[in-house]
């Protein structure tokens, strides 16, 4: 299902700490496994890739 705030809050706390370790990562999501952390983790990288890319987009725009 969907991530909570707190879950996505707590994966990132977890993400800082362990890098992509994700059963030490899991320890600080009792609500979620490892494997769904991953998941999760495959997703939210895919996510951020594509804003800076669109970022990077935009700041090409509108010069020269």
């Amino acid at each position: 299902g969907r991530w909570t705030k707190a879950e996505h809050e707590a994966f990132l706390v977890g993400l800082k700490l362990y890098g992509r370790e994700w059963k030490k990562v899991a320890t600080k999501i009792k609500t979620r496994t490892s494997a769904q952390i991953r998941s999760h983790a495959q997703k939210y990288f895919a996510k951020v890739a594509k804003e800076r890319a669109l970022e990077d987009n935009d700041e090409h725009r509108g010069r020269g």
